[in-house]
């Protein structure tokens, strides 16, 4: 039986040193968010690429181009725990 495995990307856009850097243009042409999706997901050893977002409104722009694009994306609450650490209240998958 082959081993399945997930990768979930973890985006956000509320950035204190560089706000929406995961948006930001590589060579003009494709988003950060973009790029690390299109590499992760040609792996041979990943069976399914997922980007984890917030509901919080800094990251509206990010889930309009998730959706624009019709990449996989999981949308949460975001609460704030030390280290960064977010809890998922609710789960949106987008296909």
């Amino acid at each position: 039986m082959e081993n399945k495995i997930l990768a979930i990307i973890q985006a956000r856009s509320s950035s204190s040193r560089l706000p929406n850097k995961i948006l930001k243009k590589i060579h003009n042409e494709e988003s950060v968010v973009e790029y690390l999706y299109k590499k992760i997901s040609n792996s041979k050893l990943i069976s399914k690429t997922v980007i984890a977002t917030s509901s919080h409104h800094s990251d509206d722009k990010l889930s309009l181009l998730l959706t624009k694009k019709i990449l996989i994306f999981i949308e949460a609450i975001l609460i704030m725990f030390t280290r960064d650490l977010f809890k998922l209240q609710k789960i949106i998958i987008m296909k």
